[in-house]
C-alpha cells in the first residue's frame, strides 16, 4: 500500500493508479492505490449488521419437486472501502477531495452486478448457494456508505418465520463467496470482511 497523503494531488503524483478517501482517527487522510490495483478481483464481502427492508417467500423447481426459496431484501451502513468491490473509482464519484458527500441530492446508485454461489450465515444458520443482486449505493455522512441488496436461498420454513419476526429491523449477517478458502490469491485471511462497524475501518481497507 502507498502512503496516506491529505491531498488528493498529491496522491496521484506520487504515482497512484487512483485513490480513495477514507476517514482516519484523526480525520479525512486520502490511501494512494497501488498501481495495477484496479485490474485486481475483487469478491464482496461484509459481516456486520443489516436491516431486513422485504422479504418475499417462494416455491421453486420442477413440479413435485419445488423447495422453498426466499429473496431477502437487506440494507446495511458500512465504510467506503466497500466501493472497490464494485468500481475503484467510485470514491471519487461520491466524496469530494476533503472526504464530504460530493452531491446531497444523487441518492442510491444501481449497480448491475450478480454474484452467485455465495455463504450466508444468518440467525444461527449457514447457506450455501446464495445469490446476490440488486445492489444500490448511496454515499453518507463521514465517509459511510449505505448499500442495499437483495439475498436468494433456499432455508427452511421455521428460518423463513423467523426471519419475519425481524421484518424492518437489524440482524447480524456473514456473507462471502463459499470457495472463499480455495481462491489462494483472494483470501478471506488477505481480504477481511467488511464491517458495519467505523470503529473497524482501518481494517476494512481491502488491501
Amino acid at each position: 500500500m502507498e502512503r496516506i497523503t491529505d491531498n488528493i494531488q498529491t496522491a496521484l503524483a506520487a504515482g497512484a493508479a487512483s485513490v480513495q478517501p477514507v476517514t482516519s482517527h484523526d480525520g479525512i487522510a486520502y490511501v494512494a492505490v497501488p498501481e495495477g490495483y484496479k485490474n485486481m478481483t475483487q469478491k464482496f464481502r461484509f459481516c456486520g449488521k443489516a436491516e431486513i427492508l422485504h422479504l418475499n417467500a417462494r416455491k421453486e423447481g420442477p413440479d413435485g419437486d419445488k423447495q422453498l426459496a426466499v429473496d431477502v431484501k437487506l440494507r446495511a451502513v458500512t465504510t467506503m472501502a466497500v466501493l472497490y468491490y464494485f468500481d475503484d473509482m467510485l470514491g471519487q464519484l461520491f466524496y469530494t477531495d476533503i472526504g464530504a458527500v460530493r452531491n446531497t441530492m444523487i441518492g442510491p446508485i444501481p449497480m448491475k452486478h450478480e454474484l452467485e454461489d455465495y455463504r450466508l450465515e444468518v440467525m444461527g444458520g449457514t447457506h450455501y448457494g446464495v445469490k446476490l443482486k440488486k445492489f444500490a449505493l448511496e454515499a453518507m455522512d463521514d465517509g459511510m456508505v449505505s448499500i442495499t441488496f437483495q439475498a436468494s436461498f433456499k432455508p427452511s420454513g421455521d428460518e423463513v418465520a423467523q426471519m419475519a419476526e425481524y421484518l424492518q429491523d437489524e440482524i447480524d449477517i456473514y456473507l462471502e463467496p463459499a470457495n472463499a478458502e480455495l481462491d489462494l490469491g483472494d483470501s478471506a485471511a488477505n481480504k477481511p470482511a467488511l464491517s458495519s462497524r467505523q470503529d473497524d475501518f482501518e481494517d476494512d481497507i481491502p488491501f
